[in-house]
């Protein structure tokens, strides 16, 4: 019976010993994300992170989000997305690297770029403008390095 009871003794202080550590690394995690977040959207760091002002960042996170196909889940906002997206493509990252900002699982973070991925090849008509090929600029026409390769 003895035995029992400091066997019960002993469970419930290992419990409690190893609930804190394991809580208290998710809460500082989420507050080191959301001081990452609001420093983007804050200050000029956006462009050096992201190579991208915060003011182009953040209306590209609300035109993303007015098409409702990119949402914020339970853990993961549209914004952490989509800025995890643009600092992938920006520096060409591996699925490994980025977790090291943003500490999330590797299937997390490759289906977050793949659901904004999507979203901007749909919005492709709108962010980009394909010459209609008719007129080319003086600075291609009076280029020999480059008219070469858009003569007709």
């Amino acid at each position: 019976m003895c035995y029992t009871v400091h066997m019960l003794y002993l469970l419930n202080v290992l419990a409690k010993k190893v609930e804190k550590p394991i809580r208290n690394h998710i809460i500082g995690r989420e507050q080191i994300r959301a001081t990452l977040l609001q420093q983007l959207r804050k200050t000029n760091k956006c462009r050096n992170i992201l190579r991208k002002g915060p003011h182009a960042y953040i209306e590209l996170c609300e035109k993303l989000r007015s098409t409702g196909h990119v949402k914020d889940t339970i853990h993961v906002t549209l914004e952490e997305q989509v800025a995890r997206f643009l600092y992938i493509i920006a520096y060409n990252v591996k699925n490994k690297t980025i977790s090291f900002f943003f500490h999330r699982s590797g299937e997390t973070k490759c289906r977050n770029f793949y659901a904004v991925l999507r979203v901007v090849i749909s919005l492709e008509k709108e962010f980009l403008q394909q010459p209609s090929g008719t007129t080319i600029s003086s600075e291609i026409l009076h280029s020999n390095r480059f008219y070469r390769y858009f003569k007709v």
